[in-house]
């Protein structure tokens, strides 16, 4: 009779979740991974300076969770950064971020940290994101790709290419990825962070690839329904990425923020038209004044 062959151990891995002031969607998140039973797995929560209560109540109801206080709003990038640093630090190869809103299948970080151990090049793994309705139409195979001049997003339905980024909402990094191309650009408060990171683990000789499985995602729960506050981080947030991956940034951000309003003020919304040149001077602001990332 032939020995039993070791079985292999799988890989460690740190989830990475944002709250800020949302006990619920946090909770139901938090809900989710604990049935996992993922003994590899550990998750962590970073707390973006809320004001509500809510970190107590998510420390009481969830001992098994470790968390991280930031004592302000840093932003979506470098919240996650804070986690990031310490998964670099402790040697851990893989983190995945998941937005607070989302719901993944239970096999979902089986499916992710497959689809990056069969591929060791690919830095980085989403997921089919859907609607966390009914429907549950697909809003992303992964990502997508963008076209510059008019600061649009598409995003793909199916599988389909060039596959430029993938949606921060779920994602799966690998470490040694992220020791080449670096942490998210923490600039970016909201907004394109993901898409500038895909694009320089890009840049760094990396590919990006999708898992077939699905997370449910509400989708806008940070700034809810205020449109101008939307507009107007998409806005800044794209200024910044231009100038970083853009050739003529410049006159590409005045085109694509000049295409971008003048559809909200098509569709009737000139808050949202107002919020897009507020977060041009804005973004151009911090291109003048900040120090390189």
């Amino acid at each position: 009779m032939s020995a039993e062959l070791p079985s292999k151990t799988p890989p460690r891995v740190l989830a990475v979740t944002i709250n800020w002031n949302s006990y619920a969607d946090t909770a139901r998140l938090l809900g989710a991974l604990r049935t996992l039973a993922c003994p590899a797995c550990e998750t962590v929560v970073v707390d973006n300076g809320s004001t509500d209560g809510s970190l107590d109540r998510l420390r009481a109801g969830f001992p098994e969770v470790r968390f991280l206080a930031l004592p302000a709003n840093a932003g979506f990038g470098a919240a996650n950064n804070a986690a990031l640093r310490e998964a670099l630090e402790r040697q851990i190869p893989y983190v995945w971020l998941i937005n607070n809103d989302a719901l993944p299948d239970p096999g979902s970080l089986d499916a992710l940290v497959a689809r990056l151990e069969a591929d060791p090049r690919a830095g980085a793994a989403g997921a089919v994101v859907v609607d966390d309705d009914s429907t549950a139409r697909i809003q992303a195979w992964g990502g997508g790709h963008i076209r510059p001049w008019l600061g649009w997003v598409r995003l793909h339905r199916a599988p389909a290419g060039p596959l430029e980024f993938l949606t921060g909402a779920c994602l799966l990094l690998r470490t040694a990825a992220l020791r080449k191309a670096g942490l998210f650009d923490e600039r970016f408060f909201l907004y394109w962070e993901d898409a500038d990171l895909c694009f320089r683990l890009r840049k760094a000789g990396w590919h990006l690839v999708v898992a077939d499985t699905r997370v449910r995602h509400k989708g806008s729960a940070t700034t809810g329904r205020n449109r101008h506050l939307r507009s107007f981080h998409s806005g800044r947030s794209l200024v910044l990425f231009l100038h970083a991956h853009a050739r003529h940034p410049r006159l590409k951000s005045f085109a694509a923020v000049a295409f971008q309003s003048l559809g909200k003020l098509v569709r009737g919304n000139p808050a949202a038209a107002r919020g897009f040149w507020e977060g041009l001077r804005s973004g151009l602001a911090v291109l003048r004044n900040a120090a390189p990332p």
